[in-house]
């Protein structure tokens, strides 16, 4: 499917030209910008132009989806997809972690199944505050885009990893690529959102969040997770723990926020018991673990949720 749109200054016309597969991928994009002189003769030059690009990136488009074909090892597909389910649909990263990585072990050219992986890794990561979940993540992710420069869960895997041990620029790059190859998938878009909220553009993040709800009504739970601390950073307290309220399950690094939310709306008995929440599910859980696990690229934006959880009664 082709779109275009047109745009007019004095006597300059501007056309976009843009492709896009049956799935919603965005495979091409172009500006022309041209005189009006002779519309009739800019038509036949864009035409052509368009056409023989348009050729050349399918059959480009078509090399590349052949490599990154998911696996030919059955036994690795069942697992990956037993993985991502147990992710999305239960949360289990347990058993995800245990079949991804048997996926990859099948198949050490499964580029999504990496990818996953990574994801699974992240998780592990702020279970535990072991640093070792975020090597093996970034490394999972770093083979997932080596296996396949166009695949788009790679990229925001890698961004969203990079993100995490606070290299923003570079995840940024990588986040966008990934947006590039798949504008329109939730779990890409939502990463770039929360990549902009640890990079102090939180107002930003929400009205990306906002495309996304209108595209998807239903998104995947941790979703509301994102918009919370995304409306956290841009000062929308309230709206913070409307969304953060609407999580099925709610881990202690969600409960942090809330409890932030709350101490800073001055509501101080809803706070220090998030806060009970937070240190039953983690007993040892204080501020310089705040620190360890929240990336934000500006010191203010963490010292406003390091100065909320200490309102509300967290430990040093």
């Amino acid at each position: 499917m082709k779109s275009s749109q047109k745009r007019r200054s004095s006597d300059r016309i501007r056309i976009t030209a843009q492709l896009v597969d049956a799935r919603g991928s965005h495979l091409w994009a172009e500006h022309y910008d041209r005189k009006m002189q002779d519309i009739f003769a800019i038509q036949d030059e864009l035409a052509q132009a368009i056409a023989a690009t348009v050729e050349g990136r399918m059959a480009a488009t078509g090399a590349e989806r052949s490599r990154s074909k998911p696996t030919n090892d059955l036994e690795a597909y069942d697992c990956f997809l037993q993985g991502r389910e147990a992710i999305e649909r239960r949360g289990d990263h347990d058993t995800a972690l245990r079949l991804l990585r048997r996926a990859v072990e099948l198949d050490p050219n499964f580029c999504q199944a990496y990818a996953w992986l990574a994801r699974v890794c992240i998780f592990m990561f702020h279970v535990s505050l072991q640093l070792g979940w975020v090597n093996e993540a970034l490394e999972n992710a770093r083979k997932a885009v080596s296996l396949d420069e166009a695949d788009a869960i790679g990229h925001a895997m890698l961004g969203y990893t990079l993100s995490i041990q606070g290299q923003h620029d570079l995840a940024g790059l990588h986040l966008e690529r990934a947006i590039a190859l798949n504008p329109m998938d939730v779990r890409i878009t939502s990463k770039h959102a929360l990549w902009l909220t640890f990079t102090g553009r939180g107002d930003e993040a929400v009205r990306s969040l906002d495309a996304d709800l209108r595209r998807d009504p239903f998104p995947p739970a941790w979703f509301w997770a994102f918009r919370g601390i995304a409306l956290f950073q841009g000062r929308q307290y309230e709206a913070a723990i409307e969304a953060l309220s609407r999580l099925p399950i709610r881990y202690y690094w969600d409960d942090q926020y809330l409890a932030a939310s709350y101490a800073q709306l001055g509501l101080m008995e809803r706070a220090r018991e998030c806060v009970k929440e937070i240190l039953k599910a983690r007993p040892d859980y204080a501020l310089g673990q705040v620190r360890l696990i929240e990336p934000y690229k500006y010191p203010a934006d963490l010292e406003r949720l390091i100065d909320g959880l200490r309102k509300a009664g967290l430990p040093e």
